[in-house]
């Protein structure tokens, strides 16, 4: 199939700048939010997180899976510590009661629901979908958490000039056909014409990138609807993590093309 024939639309973008976006309560003493995306129905939920220090997230279980990525301080449970610049990954099952000893912020998207099995216990909103239990919904998990030094991973072409990607997770063996990446792009780099069957979202961790005329600055989430991606381009370099629902697809001739893994 030749994409170019059909009339694809332009993809729209929605930017985020979460310095503009002020915190909100979690539901809890020392827990926050910056809410980009939420459904509680399918407990999904796109944004930063901030826990003050000597807090803790209440013991729960995840139903779906979670990612995490560190901008500041960090985590700890009864597998370890998760620290600023590492990606944590939460499977189905995972179950866990995470403190933070200083103050930490994460971007995170959660794909599912979770639950708070402890009795008695209050349950707050820092969880999207989140709801008390009688007991696990699901077998624990003997180690809750993957956690991922992002920069450390082996760097692969991103299939233009200048830029690479670090693939942080597949999804392997879940519901999702989702890749999570690392993409760095070297100033005046500048992608080819893609299309995107549906959404993806990315969070830039440095510099910025500029995708059909929308600039994405530091410290921004957006949203790509799914349609056509005329340029992707930056000036000065960008650093971005990348949640890509699907594979992208060559302008021209329709085949898979490799820029997000």
């Amino acid at each position: 199939m030749r994409l170019a024939s059909s009339p694809i639309p332009r993809a729209k973008l929605h930017v985020f700048d979460l310095a503009a976006i002020p915190w909100t309560s979690a539901g809890a003493e020392g827990l926050y939010q910056k809410i980009i995306r939420l459904d509680d129905d399918k407990g999904q939920f796109l944004g930063a997180v901030a826990f003050d220090p000597f807090v803790r997230s209440r013991t729960h279980q995840h139903l779906d899976v979670a990612t995490s990525y560190v901008l500041e301080g960090g985590l700890s449970d009864y597998q370890g510590t998760i620290s600023c610049g590492e990606m944590g990954i939460n499977l189905a099952g995972a179950t866990h009661d995470a403190i933070s000893y200083a103050r930490t912020v994460l971007v995170s998207r959660l794909e599912g629901p979770v639950i708070y099995p402890e009795p008695g216990a209050s349950v707050h909103r820092l969880h999207a979908g989140a709801r008390a239990s009688a007991g696990l919904a699901l077998p624990a998990l003997a180690e809750p958490d993957i956690n991922i030094v992002v920069d450390g991973l082996p760097q692969t072409s991103a299939g233009f000039e200048h830029a690479s990607s670090q693939l942080i997770y597949d999804y392997f063996g879940t519901r999702h056909d989702l890749r999570l990446i690392q993409l760095r792009m070297l100033p005046n780099a500048s992608a080819p014409a893609h299309v995107i069957n549906s959404p993806y979202e990315l969070f830039v961790k440095g510099g910025s990138v500029e995708i059909n005329g929308a600039r994405i600055s530091a410290g921004s989430l957006a949203i790509i609807e799914p349609g056509r991606i005329e340029s992707m381009k930056t000036e000065y370099g960008c650093y971005a993590i990348v949640w890509a629902d699907g594979p992208a697809y060559g302008d021209e001739d329709g085949r898979a093309a490799p820029l997000y893994g």
